[in-house]
């Protein structure tokens, strides 16, 4: 230990502490990187629950107007009764489109007869 000169022991220290220094430097700079890349996180979160926050209101007042409507439609029972006088109102439509021949017949054998005259 004698042979070592005051100026080794003096780079001997400085080296010791370049490499405490860098290792203390990079150390800091990694958790500035690691503190930066939370909070990119947590504003990307924040970011996002804010858009789903409005997203899920938008839901609920499509949801709420829905269920106001619904509320409006018919229900089964009317449903059958709309469909027994759908078949009501057919079937005098189809009555009135018999009696509507009908009429066509006559009123084509009075235009004959016109036209062509009494037989006879």
């Amino acid at each position: 230990m004698d042979n070592y000169t005051p100026s080794f022991w003096l780079s001997a220290s400085q080296l010791a502490g370049n490499i405490g220094l860098g290792v203390y430097v990079w150390f800091v700079n990694r958790q500035k990187a690691t503190r930066a890349e939370i909070k990119a996180i947590e504003d990307g979160l924040q970011s996002m629950k804010e858009s789903q926050s409005q997203s899920c209101s938008t839901h609920m007042s499509r949801t709420t107007t829905l269920e106001t409507k619904i509320t409006q439609v018919p229900s089964h029972a009317d449903m059958g009764q709309i469909h027994d006088r759908i078949t009501g109102v057919n079937g005098a439509i189809e009555n009135i489109n018999g009696m509507m021949k009908g009429m066509r017949d006559n009123v084509n054998l009075l235009v004959d007869f016109h036209l062509r005259g009494p037989k006879g």
